[in-house]
């Protein structure tokens, strides 16, 4: 699969067990009949998913029997580490059954699973009003009072400014807490990792502590051919030397890189809202600024620069300029509570503060897809969604003698948002998706008066 495939240090991990539990009270080890099994993490999903492919000569799909009730206990492990992932899911569906035809005595098929609270969610729908209450409690009311789950931690659910008054119009749980993520003072997300249920902001979440450091190089590459050889450097946040094959990137590429386009249509540059005031039969306009959120917010790196340059388009106006490009309306009750006509008929009114939220959100969620890479890196039970890495990314050039091959504008810390775990029973290797909310350093910085590019725009 891979030029290390045959390093078992760097995919050590091992598919400890996997057992089926029934509900009918049976339980089998299928640890010896996996042929594949991969995990899926996503942040912008709300649970994790998974499936396991087996080769089954003792038919356990009659003789369990498989229902579509049973649950998955997979735990992997590392020798000779405290490093464990152990998870609980329930077995939905059963597809790709493949009959041996010519022994009749054995038969191959996926088993997909999720987390349980899925299953829960999708055959509840609340009906609730929510009066004076933070998002986050109204998160963490939804998770235990209908999705019976204590898995969303104190330590990994972040509290959110303001009170609101919330009507939840018969939505599946999970549902409803994508939306109130939407809502939030700054963009937030909800989310299921190794730790559990979590709802986080982005500037949270891209201000942790990167957990690991990989690069990718060819002089690394060969150091992992001479078997038994170490190759240790200093990690940068711990100051403990590293064996850099740990680290290393077996494969990465590009998943998104620019998309100026896209991004205008969908508001990441500029934007508009127009609030209207049913009570008092107003209307206000509002606008949003790529350039000035951009520096008022918290990001990856600590200089990082912005996806665009200034440059100024054939009507003079740089990109950030153009607000009609996505234009937003929307009620609000701004005011209200400091109105005295309103406040005497309807006391203690919570306003909606949509004019500090939408565009604002719309603009960050379609930054965060932006530029995007995926990372094929060997298995890893510390590395989890939500997690902050390193990576040194080369230029794709002939290196010069005594200068430098690391990328300019796109090494450096990414937020990891999504994981694909893939094992086998010889191998562990996850494929990270990671995200940047700016450049490494600033782009130069558009020319307004270059000559050459104002003949060429009106050309």
């Amino acid at each position: 699969m891979s030029d290390l495939q045959n390093f078992n240090y760097d995919k050590s991990f091992i598919l400890t067990s996997l057992r089926v539990y029934s509900s009918t009270g049976k339980e089998i080890d299928m640890t010896t009949i996996i042929i594949t099994l991969t995990i899926f993490e996503d942040i912008y999903n709300s649970t994790i998913s998974g499936e396991f492919t087996v080769t089954d000569a003792n038919d356990y799909l009659s003789n369990l029997p498989i229902l579509g009730f049973e649950f998955v206990k997979i735990e992997l492990s590392k020798p000779g580490s405290k490093d464990k992932l152990t998870k609980t899911f329930r077995i939905y569906k059963v597809d790709n059954i493949t009959i041996d035809y010519g022994s009749q005595k054995s038969q191959a098929y996926t088993l997909r699973f999720c987390s349980e609270e899925f299953l829960i969610s999708s055959g509840i729908k609340i009906s609730k009003s929510y009066r004076g209450k933070r998002i986050d409690e109204i998160v963490k009311d939804i998770t235990s009072k209908y999705l019976l789950t204590n898995k969303l931690k104190k330590q990994n659910i972040q509290q959110t400014k303001g009170k609101n008054d919330i009507i939840i119009p018969y939505w599946t749980p999970l549902r409803s807490i994508e939306w109130l993520a939407t809502r939030t003072n700054v963009p937030y997300v909800f989310f299921e990792n190794d730790e559990g249920y979590n709802f986080k902001s982005i500037d949270n979440l891209i201000s942790s502590t990167p957990k690991r450091e990989y690069l990718f190089s060819p002089q690394n590459v060969s150091l992992t051919k001479s078997a038994g050889s170490r190759a240790n450097r200093t990690d940068i946040h711990t100051g403990a030397e590293i064996d850099t094959r740990e680290k290393n990137v077996i494969k990465w590429e590009f998943m998104s890189y620019l998309d100026v386009m896209s991004a205008t249509i969908n508001g990441m540059f500029s934007s508009a809202l127009t609030t209207f005031d049913p009570i008092r039969l107003k209307t206000t306009d509002h606008i949003l600024d790529y350039n000035e959120i951009f520096s008022r917010a918290k990001h990856l790196d600590k200089n990082a620069g912005s996806f665009h340059n200034n440059f100024l388009d054939g009507t003079d106006k740089s990109i950030n300029e153009k607000y009609s490009a996505l234009i937003k309306f929307y009620p609000t009750n701004a005011n209200h509570n400091t109105d005295s006509i309103i406040s005497k008929k309807q006391p203690n009114i919570n306003p909606n503060n949509v004019e500090n939220w939408l565009l604002q959100r719309i603009s960050k969620m379609e930054e965060l897809q932006y530029f995007r890479v995926k990372l094929l890196v060997p298995g890893d039970t510390v590395i989890s969604i939500g997690d902050t890495i390193t990576f040194t990314m080369p230029q794709i050039y002939y290196k010069e003698t005594g200068k430098s091959d690391d990328h300019p504008y796109f090494q450096g810390k990414y937020l990891i948002t999504a994981i694909r775990h893939m094992i086998t029973s010889k191998s562990y290797e996850m494929l990270l998706e990671g995200i940047k909310d700016g450049v490494y350093q600033a782009y130069p910085k558009a020319v307004a008066n270059n000559d050459k590019i104002n003949k060429l725009k009106g050309s």
